[in-house]
């Protein structure tokens, strides 16, 4: 999924765009946490084409129905699907579309014979082996299918950051699943052009630019 603001969106200039500019996303159809932060921040550039619940919605029914039970096979098979996020202003986005209590995807979902769904977004910069994606908490797994041989598989592959195991989702992940908007800022500084957090700190960002002029990779948060 290309989820790429600066090319979504037509009121976003990757050459115009200033650091520090306000940003705000509408996660899913909820107008009263949306006008809130319009309010308090009306200076705000809307990300009005960065929205991505139908299109998640889609691709995992798409998903779904390649794992239909019509191959033959001699050992049960675990099946697994992968969504593959480029640029997102955030992995956390995706939480509020699968989990958020009223709208969530996860309530309606027909997971079918699928066992398992990854989604998986890259960091700015990587290691071969992409440890650092599964260190940081960019590779995440909804196990449906929680059976210990299941959970086995998914360790070996590096795919046991859950965000979902059987029908239990972590507490800290369905909080974050709860915000139908957020904020976020701009960071342009020193040739590095990136969105953040909107309460992401100047400390923070100095030393996030440090990071990317270095050729070192992070393997835990900064």
């Amino acid at each position: 999924m290309r989820c790429d603001p600066f090319e979504k969106e037509d009121n976003l200039d990757i050459h115009t765009v200033k650091d520090g500019t306000v940003l705000i996303k509408q996660l899913i159809n909820d107008d009263i946490d949306y006008n809130l932060l319009k309010k308090e921040h009306p200076e705000a550039i809307e990300l009005e084409h960065s929205t991505y619940y139908s299109a998640l919605n889609r691709n995992i029914k798409k998903i779904a129905e390649k794992f239909d039970g019509k191959v033959n096979a001699e050992i049960k098979m675990l099946n697994i699907g992968f969504v593959c996020i480029h640029f997102s202003t955030s992995i956390e986005e995706f939480y509020t579309y699968m989990f958020n209590k009223k709208k969530g995807i996860y309530k309606t979902m027909d997971w079918g014979n699928l066992d398992a769904l990854v989604l998986f977004v890259l960091d700015a910069k990587n290691d071969i082996y992409l440890q650092n994606i599964y260190d940081m908490g960019y590779v995440v797994t909804m196990l449906r299918n929680e059976s210990k041989i299941n959970q086995d598989i998914m360790k070996m592959m590096r795919l046991d950051n859950y965000i979902l195991l059987g029908d239990k989702v972590p507490t800290d992940v369905y909080e974050e699943a709860q915000s139908c908007a957020k904020l976020y800022k701009v960071m342009k500084r020193e040739g590095m052009l990136n969105i953040i957090p909107y309460d992401t700190s100047n400390d923070e960002i100095e030393k996030y630019v440090s990071y990317l002029k270095d050729k070192s990779v992070r393997y835990g948060e900064i």
